[in-house]
């Protein structure tokens, strides 16, 4: 009979303990409610030991079965009168107990099939640490906007620099805007990535201040590609790249009717413009379409073909 400690085999606990101890930073912790079960992975940079850990809880009638891995071995673990999600959410609360180390990446998906009551109780652990969780990157799979709100606001807006929020299983999902671009979280973040939910209601003005943008517009016409142009051209970092993914991208003969100006072929299937930025003559705005995407960023003089840029 193995050891155990906090109710899982020691050989992987033991390395979760020491390299919490040894102030050894993770490179990414994965948390995934997907139904009948949920998914706990974490990756560790440059340990001296094990790098990789993951572990499965899994309902059973009589308690909790727990599956682990990590490089090298492997193992199961089954506690009588124990409920699975209760053996999680301790275990997670040591990783997110202070201190706490410096996390590159933190992966949470919030399943169709997972437990109702999973968004609010990993809420609760947060809660309970008071301590904002220390993540470059945040990326959130999620069905409603509640469980977006269930963490985002408890990652520490200081250390976060990219966003990633999702609808699970591509399905549309409805964001409260102004609850959403109000937070902290939402202000400080440089990168940005919503490829995956309808945003057509949501004014772009909102990305304004990310470096790196991906987004969707399922209602995509004239008006939004105009306004964007608008706004990169009264921008004032010459940084900022924007990616855009339509339900139906506008035709070549649709953007050059309303730009007044064909466009430059680049490569083969997309399609370049470029657009003066009145105060400053050293840089223009590109507009690039392909079959999927329109693309916005700023380039210099020297890569403009001469005669390509349209005023006005």
């Amino acid at each position: 009979m193995p050891a155990t400690h906090l109710g899982l085999p020691v050989a992987p606990m033991e390395d979760i303990l020491k390299n919490k101890s040894a102030g050894i930073p993770l490179n990414r912790i994965e948390v995934e409610d997907i139904g009948p079960s949920i998914k706990f992975l974490m990756e560790y940079h440059d340990p001296p030991g094990t790098p990789r850990i993951s572990l499965n809880y899994y309902k059973h009638e009589k308690g909790c079965n727990i599956r682990w891995t990590k490089t090298g071995a492997s193992g199961e673990k089954f506690t009588k009168g124990k409920d699975f999600m209760k053996a999680f959410l301790g275990d997670f609360k040591i990783l997110a107990t202070p201190p706490i180390l410096a996390l590159r990446d933190f992966y949470v998906r919030f399943s169709t099939k997972g437990s109702p009551a999973f968004p609010a109780n990993l809420e609760n652990v947060f809660k309970t640490t008071k301590t904002p969780i220390h993540a470059d990157a945040l990326k959130i799979s999620a069905c409603n906007h509640e469980q977006v709100m269930k963490v985002l606001p408890y990652f520490s807006p200081t250390h976060l620099k990219f966003l990633c929020i999702s609808a699970e299983h591509g399905q549309d999902m409805e964001l409260k805007i102004e609850e959403l671009v109000g937070i902290e979280q939402w202000k400080q973040a440089t990168q940005i990535d919503m490829s995956s939910v309808d945003l057509s209601d949501f004014p772009v003005q909102h990305f304004e201040h990310f470096s790196r943008a991906k987004i969707c517009y399922g209602k995509f016409n004239m008006g939004s590609v105009n306004g964007i142009i608008q706004m990169f051209q009264s921008g004032t970092s010459m940084e900022k790249f924007l990616q855009v993914y339509p339900r139906k991208v506008p035709s070549v003969k649709q953007l050059t009717e309303s730009f007044g100006g064909g466009p430059i072929k680049t490569v083969k299937k997309e399609d370049t413009w470029y657009f003066e930025i009145p105060a400053n003559s050293e840089r223009v705005v590109q507009v690039k379409r392909d079959d999927y995407h329109v693309y916005f960023k700023y380039v210099g003089m020297a890569e403009v073909p001469e005669g390509a840029v349209i005023h006005g």
